[in-house]
């Protein structure tokens, strides 16, 4: 009798055990706990095809966070157009570490990939839990389709057009505020040092002017006191206004010294904004970047400037 008691307790206890385990998930698997649709888009399956814009699909997997999930499909899709479209890209660096230039891929800051022509269409993500033996983890996969717009080399009376209206603009630009238009196409250098140069050489031809009008106004008072003065006083006046005849002589050199460089310094502003201000383009040039982006660097606060600049090559 105790036997069978004994028996009996054991499978009870075995029944509960393979109960338990049969219910809770095992190791090495996973659920889906949510997706943003009811339905898998149809993009995922087929890309779509259209005569104005060109379809891009990227996908990130395993994911601990959605935004991180998004951020990574969106550079693979980045990373799909560059391979398919032929495009060149060339990277100006400022302040970035030999170790941060070698990983550059992985770290550029999805705002940038949108500026490269490329913007979101529509996206899908679905929410998964991964059970390990001991815990589980929620992962996120995501897809999103990008596109951008067709151009054809052939077409390239448009990237001509583009060229001129952003050289037009850099020239615009740089008349109000000498440096202003190589600064907006990502020479931040060569626009300050434009703008310093016209500065300093403005500065003192508006010195040299000043000081030119104050020394003459002084000569008529001298010429006026001159006509009652007499003996040692004459003297004293006659050889001031000398004096002050030099000043103005070597004044008026500085002013025309001043002028012309200030007046040389603008124009060469102006010649190098309208000429090397926006990127160098070229006929086969269809995807013209006006503007600089920022590099989001990981685990850095600090933003360095990265300039990027396209070439379409087929």
């Amino acid at each position: 009798m105790k036997k069978i008691y004994v028996s009996g307790l054991m499978l009870l206890f075995t029944g509960i055990a393979l109960l338990g385990f049969g219910c809770a998930p095992m190791a090495g698997t996973s659920k889906l706990m949510y997706q943003s649709a009811p339905r898998k888009p149809h993009w995922m399956q087929v890309i779509p095809q259209s005569r104005t814009y060109e379809y891009f699909l990227g996908v990130s997997d395993n994911r601990t966070s959605l935004d991180e999930a998004k951020k990574a499909a969106i550079l693979d899709a980045f990373n799909d157009a560059v391979s398919k479209k032929g495009i060149e890209v060339s990277v100006n660096y400022q302040g970035l570490t030999t170790e941060d230039r070698s990983s550059i891929k992985d770290r550029i800051d999805i705002s940038g990939a949108m500026k490269l022509g490329l913007e979101q269409v529509s996206w899908y993500y679905e929410e998964w839990e991964q059970y390990y033996r001991n815990h589980a983890r929620k992962t996120y996969r995501v897809f999103v389709l990008m596109r951008s717009r067709k151009i054809h080399p052939s077409n390239f009376l448009m990237g001509i057009a583009i060229n001129i209206g952003n050289r037009l603009d850099a020239f615009w630009h740089s008349m109000l505020i000498p440096g202003w238009g190589q600064y907006r196409y990502g020479k931040k250098g060569k626009g300050n040092y434009f703008l310093f140069l016209t500065a300093f050489s403005g500065a003192g031809w508006a010195t040299s002017n000043v000081l030119y009008e104050k020394i003459r106004d002084d000569q008529y008072g001298i010429q006026e006191d001159l006509e009652n003065a007499i003996g040692i006083k004459a003297l004293d006046l006659q050889k001031k206004y000398a004096i002050n005849e030099k000043h103005l002589k070597d004044l008026k050199g500085y002013k025309k010294g001043f002028m012309y460089t200030t007046l040389g310094i603008y124009g060469l502003n102006l010649l190098d904004a309208i000429l090397f201000g926006p990127p160098s383009t070229d006929k086969f040039t269809m995807i013209p970047i006006s503007d600089r982006f920022y590099l989001a660097l990981s685990g850095n606060k600090n933003r360095s400037e990265l300039g990027i600049y396209l070439k379409l090559s087929k």
